[in-house]
């Protein structure tokens, strides 16, 4: 847990992200290709919450979308500058 929280405070205070954003950006890179649903589970946010979180993660050109599983989900993928 240590290890965990060392490593989100000093992702947080290098890229000026929220704890959230930090905690997403952690889930996607460890998790390629997740749903918005299963970044939600991992994170215990609300669905709107984790899409305003990824959302964020987008518009910093950290994290990308791209097709899911089916038609109506998404796969989150980290950019280069998220990896």
């Amino acid at each position: 847990m240590a290890l965990a929280d060392g490593q989100r405070d000093a992702m947080r205070r290098a890229s000026g992200l929220s704890d959230s954003e930090v905690a997403a950006l952690n889930v996607v890179g460890n998790g390629r290709g997740l749903s918005i649903g299963q970044v939600r589970a991992a994170l215990d946010l609300t669905h709107p919450g984790t899409v305003r979180v990824v959302d964020r993660l987008v518009t910093a050109g950290l994290v990308r979308r791209g097709p899911g599983q089916d038609g109506r989900s998404v796969s989150l993928h980290l950019t280069p500058d998220g990896d």
